[in-house]
Order: C-alpha cells, then sequence, then structure tokens
C-alpha cells in the first residue's frame, strides 16, 4: 500500500464514490469479486464496455490484443510523465512499480507527497 494523490479533476468522483467507506473498502467495490480477483474483473469490465464503446480498438483475427486496454491507462500516463521530464523514480512509486536499487528499492521512504502531486496534476485527463 502507498498513499497517492487523486488527481484534482477527479476528487470529486472520489469524494462521491467514498462517502460512507471505510478507508480499507475499494473505491470501485462493485468489481470486487474476492481476494486476488478486483483488478481481474475490473479489467475484464474494462475491456468488454471499450469493445463495445470503439469496436475498431478491439482484437481480431489479424491481432491477438486490442490496441487499447485496461493498460492503456497505465501506459498514457507513463509516457506523459517521461515527456514532461518527471523524474522516473516518481512515476515509479505511483503507478507502483518496484524501484531499482539499493537506495530506492530498500532505503528510501519514497517521493514526498508534493513529488507525487505534482506528478499526478501534471497529467491532462482530457487526453486519455
Amino acid at each position: 500500500n502507498r498513499k497517492v494523490p487523486i488527481h484534482s479533476q477527479l476528487a470529486e468522483i472520489v469524494a462521491r464514490r467514498t462517502k460512507g467507506k471505510s478507508p480499507d473498502d475499494y473505491l470501485l467495490d462493485e468489481f470486487n469479486r474476492g481476494k486476488g480477483k478486483h483488478t481481474e474483473y475490473l479489467s475484464k469490465s474494462f475491456t468488454a464496455h471499450g469493445r463495445a464503446l470503439f469496436p475498431e480498438y478491439a482484437a481480431n483475427e489479424d491481432r491477438r490484443q486490442a490496441l487499447k486496454d485496461f493498460h492503456s491507462l497505465r501506459r498514457y500516463f507513463i509516457t506523459a510523465r517521461e515527456q514532461a521530464g518527471c523524474f522516473p523514480w516518481v512515476t515509479d512509486f505511483v503507478v507502483g512499480h518496484k524501484r531499482q536499487g539499493m537506495g530506492l528499492g530498500v532505503y528510501s521512504k519514497g517521493p514526498s507527497m508534493q513529488q507525487r502531486k505534482e506528478c499526478v496534476e501534471a497529467v491532462s485527463l482530457k487526453n486519455v
């Protein structure tokens, strides 16, 4: 678990979805299908909706994987952060990647909340 700031453009949605919930509850609790299954169901639902909305992105006989999938959001965020000049170790922390080396991977407690917030806020959500 790690603390990651919510993008200001999502604050209202997150506030609405967390109202009356405990800190241990899922933000998207309708996808909770038991231990270890939450992201699996979320990913499958995202894919199904995406294919319904954008059939041209779906997998077909010519390609095994869809052009857009659940990880497209992660790829967009990481690419946008790199192109904006964000420190890669801050991006890695925000997206939950293992941090490299003894210094960052073992001894560091992570970037400051201000660094995390700047990393998240610099991404434009209108391009997603």
